[in-house]
């Protein structure tokens, strides 16, 4: 007799036409439609050796020639950092965000790898040994998923999330 949808935001937002019958009401569709949805991806590089000794995060700042160095890497521009993970002390964690997630869920593997590895050589200053595994997050291109994260635009703060929470119909 009851349903009860708990899809990501970004299915719903895929979705939600074809959904529900009857339609959603307008105060619904306004929540996700409007609502923003994102994606931060994130990759796990394990090492035999510990080459990064003090080191526990790294943001890059980019120049001018070291973006036109990129070449078909331009997905590292969404690199927001790398990290130390602490219980995992020979694993590196690589945090994705915004635009570039896409691509850095389509390339290969071993693209993948290269192109994290040109990043930490060239921040590093120095060769560096190759990970010995890897892994990585497809959130958004999962399609139960569609993304990771919600967000309010600017300006639409008379949205109310828990619109979408309220029964279709009251019994």
């Amino acid at each position: 007799d009851h349903v009860i949808v708990t899809v990501s935001l970004g299915v719903l937002k895929a979705n939600y036409k074809k959904l529900f019958t009857p339609a959603l009401d307008d105060k619904k569709v306004a929540v996700i439609e409007n609502y923003a949805y994102g994606s931060v991806g994130k990759v796990f590089l394990e090492f035999e050796e510990i080459f990064w000794d003090d080191f526990d995060a790294s943001s890059f700042l980019w120049l001018a020639k070291d973006v036109n160095e990129l070449g078909d890497r331009k997905w590292l521009l969404g690199v927001v950092a790398f990290l130390k993970v602490v219980s995992f002390p020979h694993l590196l964690e690589g945090v994705i965000s915004g635009e570039h997630v896409k691509k850095f869920e389509e390339i290969s593997d071993e693209k993948l790898i290269d192109d994290c590895m040109w990043v930490l050589e060239k921040f590093f200053n120095r060769e560096l040994p190759k990970p010995k595994a890897m892994q990585r997050t497809k959130w958004e291109s999962n399609p139960h998923f569609l993304g990771t994260y919600s967000y309010i635009n600017v300006g639409l703060e008379n949205l109310n999330f828990k619109d979408l929470a309220e029964p279709i119909r009251k019994i």
